[in-house]
């Protein structure tokens, strides 16, 4: 109290030389009113101070000898700078606050850029309650997306950060910035946990701005253009291809098919392979000018299955699910039509799994079981210079419902050319509508 009524005495030693003087100026203005036993904040100066709904310890006290010293023999006071001024009372908080690694930037100055020193109609003696905008006064441009953040548009900075200091980088409450995301979006910490593989995107701000974007899910990017930051071959390949898949150009594009956080198949996929092209190729559908067969249907009405369809439970042994230089984004050149001239380059999907000689060798005895004797009929079929019958002319790609995958039928121009198939223990024969019946035998005499 010693230090108030010093502060208060000389306040009121001031005024009073000040109304002495004013009086033998001649000044027609009387001295206010002054109450020598009053504080200072009810002496009829500084009563404002005391109209706050929230006031400073000291303010309250009404001890503001507290933090302003008098000086001189005036009305003259000294204080002391921030933060030493508010260390005063505040040392072990201050200390904490500027031990810590990264410190709040208006904290340079000291504590009044966000406090103010007598009293404040908020809280902590703020300039303005975090939700009114106190920290968008300096970082608005962080909300300036159409897509903002909840707590960031509401003002709830200190959900993620701390507003003094942090060990860690922006001040966050939490140095691995997903595990602070999942305090909220458990349900995604959950689910990325608890997947056999996780995205290796880094943490969430990697593909999520956790403040505003321009994009739904606070995304920065749109689509097949966030995941070019980082797959950009990828995306070449969806955008550049001769051949595109409308999965990956189309609706959510690439998380058509990938999980962005985490999933229990390779690369992400959210099903395994085979289930997850069967989800759209269910039905028939257009691709430009033609239709892509019920492919689901037709593996259901058929049990003989291309082996890579069997073994491998998946499609992307023969296709490319990103875009393709070649027909129905086969991975390699296939002929396109039932006709073609045989070259081995042709044939390159074919002969990633089966053996060329079957059609490069005009007699054999082993690289083919279909022949007659040894005269290989693959050979007599397919390796001619100009209309050669490619392999879709007997076989189907994926099921059958003969062995070998052989076709009851082909289309050939409008006609649906019935093939006829027959098979034996040692050979088999067909009766197209090309030619009349025909026998084969492996173990015919030569």
């Amino acid at each position: 109290m010693v230090a108030g009524n010093v502060v208060q005495q000389v306040a009121l030693l001031f005024l009073l030389a000040s109304a002495v003087s004013a009086g033998a100026a001649g000044d027609a203005a009387a001295a206010p009113a002054v109450d020598p036993a009053a504080p200072c904040v009810s002496s009829g100066c500084h009563s404002d101070f005391n109209e706050h709904s929230t006031l400073h310890w000291p303010g309250l006290a009404q001890e503001c000898g507290e933090c302003h010293r008098p000086a001189g023999s005036g009305h003259e006071f000294t204080v002391a700078d921030a933060p030493e001024l508010c260390s005063q009372c505040h040392e072990d908080r201050v200390k904490e606050i500027y031990a810590q690694k990264n410190i709040h930037f208006p904290l340079e100055d000291g504590c009044l850029d966000c406090h103010k020193v007598h009293g404040s109609e908020a809280s902590a003696l703020l300039s303005a309650e975090p939700e009114d905008g106190l920290c968008l006064d300096c970082h608005d441009d962080l909300i300036e997306g159409e897509y903002k953040h909840e707590p960031a548009q509401e003002g709830q900075c200190v959900s993620c950060h701390d507003p003094h200091s942090s060990p860690n980088s922006s001040l966050l409450l939490n140095a691995e910035i997903s595990a602070l995301c999942w305090d909220c979006h458990d349900d995604h910490g959950k689910a990325m946990n608890g997947a056999k593989y996780q995205h290796e995107a880094g943490d969430c701000t990697n593909c999520h701005n956790p403040h505003s974007a321009d994009h739904p899910r606070m995304l920065p990017a749109k689509g097949r253009r966030l995941c070019a930051e980082c797959h950009e071959e990828v995306v070449e390949a969806v955008e550049g291809s001769a051949v595109d898949h409308g999965a990956a150009l189309k609706g959510d594009e690439c998380v058509n098919c990938h999980s962005p956080h985490g999933a229990d198949e390779k690369p992400l996929l959210k099903d395994k392979p085979q289930n997850l092209c069967l989800g759209c190729h269910d039905k028939r559908l257009r691709s430009g000018n033609s239709v892509l067969l019920d492919m689901q249907a037709w593996l259901d009405d058929n049990e003989q299955r291309h082996k890579p369809l069997t073994e491998k439970d998946t499609c992307v042994q023969c296709h490319s699910p990103h875009g393709s230089e070649h027909l129905r984004l086969l991975k390699a050149p296939f002929p396109a039509g039932f006709y073609a001239g045989f070259k081995v380059d042709r044939y390159e999907l074919c002969f990633s799994c089966h053996d060329r000689k079957a059609f490069t060798l005009r007699e054999t005895s082993s690289s083919t079981g279909f022949r007659d004797g040894t005269r290989n009929l693959h050979y007599l079929h397919v390796n001619r210079a100009e209309k050669g019958r490619t392999c879709r002319a007997c076989h189907d790609f994926h099921a059958a419902g003969n062995v070998k995958l052989v076709r009851d039928r082909v289309r050939f121009g409008q006609w649906m050319l019935p093939i006829d198939f027959e098979i034996t223990p040692t050979g088999g024969s067909c009766q197209p509508g090309c030619h009349p019946a025909v026998g084969y035998d492996r173990e015919a005499a030569r």
